[in-house]
């Protein structure tokens, strides 16, 4: 499993004390952007609106070349009317506009945490564009308050879940769930057909499948052969004279 590089991200900060309220007050404002070389996500401020809220620069790294890897940005946002709220509209945005995605440690993309708690944390991480490491944002929010930490976390990506492998019948259930039209049959569902598994796995598109055939319930007469991965979420069809698989759906 990979895990952060703590030793290259560095975690180069330069604290700043501030004074309550917005950065004017004393504080150093905060950036429109959390920004890293050539990677960057807009910054809280930017996509929701505070209202009565003050936004202060916690740490940050200094202007570059050596630090520009290295430094983790810390904001925090103040006197707002719900950090659960701020934090979930913050997430969505980001996650419909930007093409970030809430993570766990290693990358895998999670479901979304529950917001309306008073208070918690979420991560949110998007690829760089050469693919070697992550934007991350670790959003912890409390009843007024939201605090976004953002750093490049070299060495991990941001990956799918490992699909669990389902057993034969589950296996024949997803196939017999889907209308006849899918599979380019007749009739209006799958009552008119059976749906009988072939012993053994194959090979398909890198993935492993099971190969089932279709029947005509009345008849007994096959209409078709077909494979499903066995996570249950591609389909395709088998030519058995060709031995050509086209995918379905």
């Amino acid at each position: 499993m990979k895990k952060r590089d703590w030793t290259k991200l560095g975690i180069c900060l330069t604290t700043v004390l501030l004074l309550s309220g917005c950065g004017g007050k004393g504080g150093e404002a905060p950036p429109d952007s959390y920004v890293f070389g050539e990677e960057e996500l807009p910054a809280l401020n930017q996509l929701v609106s505070l209202e009565e809220g003050g936004a202060s620069l916690l740490s940050g790294g200094t202007e570059g070349e050596e630090e520009e890897a290295s430094t983790t940005i810390i904001c925090e946002y103040t006197d707002l009317t719900s950090g659960g709220e701020i934090a979930q509209e913050y997430v969505s945005m980001l996650e419909s506009d930007y093409e970030t995605s809430v993570i766990d440690e290693e990358g895998v993309i999670q479901d979304p945490p529950d917001f309306s708690q008073e208070s918690g944390s979420v991560l949110l991480g998007k690829n760089t564009a050469q693919e070697d490491g992550i934007l991350q944002l670790e959003i912890q929010w409390e009843a007024t308050s939201v605090t976004v930490s953002a750093s490049l976390v070299e060495g991990l990506t941001v990956s799918k879940p490992e699909q669990d492998a389902l057993t034969i019948g589950e296996l024949v259930k997803k196939a017999e769930a889907k209308t006849p039209a899918f599979y380019g049959l007749e009739g209006e569902d799958m009552s008119q057909y059976l749906v009988y598994p072939v012993e053994g796995l194959v090979g398909v598109d890198g993935a492993v499948g099971m190969e089932f055939n279709i029947y005509r319930a009345s008849d007994h007469q096959i209409q078709g052969s077909y494979i499903i991965t066995t996570d249950g979420l591609s389909f395709y069809s088998l030519n058995r004279e060709t031995h050509e698989v086209k995918k379905i759906g």
